[in-house]
């Protein structure tokens, strides 16, 4: 038996219509016998190509929604990229204004011991003791400026 499938025939009317053929040769009473059967398989054929189309649809819906996604998620990889920077950033200032802090009540007592002895130092040592106390604001300014 051999099969012919979706073949395209045309009806009375003009319109075509497929069908699938089979053949197969018989032999009764010593006689060969062709013997032809024919099934219709429009609507098969149609549903399948409809089937095939939604397919398409649907594989470039999902093309496009991948694409989609993967735009997100590399702004998504930036944005933790950036906020990662930012955080490190946060730490390094927070360490160096930690370090200005610890510094400056460091140099507070020094400071003020200098101005509670000038009170008691004869006049010629004032400009001296004057002249330390100038160090400390100095070194004590840079600081800021490098804090902030």
């Amino acid at each position: 038996m051999t099969i012919a499938h979706d073949v395209p025939l045309k009806n009375k009317n003009g319109s075509v219509f497929y069908a699938d053929i089979s053949c197969s040769h018989l032999s009764i009473s010593g006689q060969d016998i062709s013997w032809a059967y024919s099934g219709i398989t429009t609507r098969r054929k149609f549903s399948e190509e409809q089937r095939n189309q939604w397919n398409e649809q649907l594989e470039s819906i999902v093309l496009e929604r991948t694409r989609q996604l993967e735009a997100v998620v590399a702004e998504l990889e930036s944005e933790i990229i950036e906020r990662r920077q930012a955080e490190n950033s946060l730490r390094q200032k927070q360490s160096v204004t930690q370090e200005f802090y610890d510094e400056s009540l460091s140099l507070l007592p020094t400071f003020k011991r200098l101005l509670r002895n000038i009170i008691y130092e004869p006049d010629e040592d004032v400009m001296f003791k004057l002249g330390d106390m100038h160090v400390i604001i100095e070194r004590f300014l840079r600081r800021s400026v490098r804090a902030t």
